[in-house]
């Protein structure tokens, strides 16, 4: 924390110190027009009233003149010719104009005040008493304090700074040690509270990810295992049979599960890909009848061999913006599992939303518990726990959707559907 106060201290110091120096050469360079008609309004009465006593006299004269008065003036008073001094442009024209001048040096000011001049080019030097020597003692204990008020101050709003920024820094150790639920807490006034906001939802991100990669990963050993054993077994059966005719029912068994195994790594692998996508989707305006007879169509077999009665509403925009190919299998894959827990009715919707569209897919099915309908949108979650492909796919179905609609910078929730069942609801 020292080093940090000292770099700070120093900086501030320094842009002090240069921030005086400039103001003062500015205001110096700005007023000195102003200075000059101070001094002349302030002590042309006392200094004319000098030069008057002095004219008509010969320069020695008014040297013993100057000499008897000085007893009397705290002032020193002198007699200077013109060559002596070297006049610049600007003092010659106050000279010309009646008018004394005057020069700064460190400890005092000298002023020239003319006599009969041009006639005459000697001047009246005054100049003013120096400083007394106590006042540098005093403006250096003076800066030393303002220097030492200054450090407490920036001390006072340092230290809490610090405290913060190492419990920033100790909860980001702690998290890169493995200890994915360190936080951080800072006061609601503190200055680096967004920091560490962010901090926490970063971790937060991470920590979900880390967890949601660690169930795929048991998942897919999970989902992997089950048709790897079957075949295991199948192919210890095989050992023990003798005629071809029992070979070949085996064998279309084995194959089934080979194309299992087959279908299980083109999900994974489509699912990989969704999550690997880095960018948005470049939008397209499609014809919205088009697109939506097309996707339909391709899940009508499958809803009539089940006995569902899909329903596609008429009432949609004319067009929609979206990808059309992801879209269209994110649809699908929605439609498919209305299809599958449907009794016998399923409807498409889709409406504008906004500046947006959202599609609407219900069912007439037993619908999906509060508690389920987020669950359902994770990676191999399928809400028939008896695992068997009858009752479903692998389920990554709706976790690819989820992919899909993120891309489109949308989102995906279920609700009650009028229908009774579940109402899938997608809006980008």
């Amino acid at each position: 924390m020292f080093r940090l106060f000292i770099h700070v201290y120093l900086l501030q110091v320094v842009g002090v110190a240069l921030a005086l120096v400039g103001l003062n050469y500015a205001v110096t360079t700005f007023f000195k027009p102003y200075e000059h008609q101070y001094n002349w309004q302030m002590a042309r009465g006392s200094f004319g009233h000098l030069a008057r006593e002095l004219r008509g006299l010969d320069p020695e004269r008014q040297r013993a003149r100057i000499a008897a008065w000085q007893p009397d003036y705290g002032l020193k008073l002198d007699l200077v010719h013109a060559r002596q001094i070297a006049l610049q442009q600007d003092e010659l024209g106050f000279l010309e104009r009646g008018m004394f001048f005057f020069r700064e040096n460190d400890d005092y000011e000298q002023f020239y005040v003319p006599i009969e001049w041009p006639r005459s080019q000697w001047l009246l030097a005054i100049r003013t008493p120096p400083l007394p020597e106590v006042v540098l003692p005093v403006q250096i204990v003076s800066y030393m304090a303002l220097a030492a008020v200054f450090a407490l101050l920036l001390f006072v709003w340092v230290r809490p700074h610090w405290r913060e920024l190492q419990s920033l820094r100790l909860a980001a150790q702690r998290f890169g040690e493995g200890d994915l639920s360190a936080r951080t807490t800072v006061s609601r006034r503190s200055s680096v509270r967004e920091l560490a906001l962010q901090f926490n939802v970063m971790a937060s991100r991470i920590e979900s990810l880390i967890a949601s990669r660690r169930d795929l990963t048991n998942a897919v050993s999970h989902e992997l295992r089950t048709p790897m054993a079957r075949l295991s077994f199948e192919l210890d059966k095989a050992r023990t049979l003798d005629h071809p005719a029992q070979w070949r029912t085996l064998a279309d068994q084995m194959r089934q599960d080979l194309t299992e195994l087959e279908a299980l790594v083109s999900e994974l692998l489509s699912f990989a890909r969704l999550e690997q996508t880095s960018s948005h989707y470049v939008m397209e305006e499609v014809d919205t009848e088009d697109w939506l007879q097309s996707v339909i169509g391709m899940v009508t077999l499958e809803a009539e061999a089940r006995g569902v009665v899909c329903v596609l509403h008429p009432d949609h925009p004319a067009w929609v913006e979206l990808q059309p190919r992801q879209m269209a299998r994110a649809l699908i894959n929605v439609v498919r599992n209305a299809i599958h827990h449907a009794q016998g009715r399923v409807e498409v919707r889709l409406v504008g939303y906004g500046d947006g569209f959202e599609l609407r897919i219900d069912d007439d099915g037993p619908g999906i518990a509060p508690a389920e309908r987020e669950r359902v949108f994770d990676p191999f979650v399928r809400l028939d726990e008896s695992r068997s492909r009858a009752t479903g796919g692998f389920g990554l179905g709706l976790a690819i959707v989820r992919q899909i609609v993120k891309s489109h910078q949308g989102q995906v929730w279920i609700e009650d559907s009028p229908l009774g069942g579940a109402r899938f609801l997608i809006r980008w």
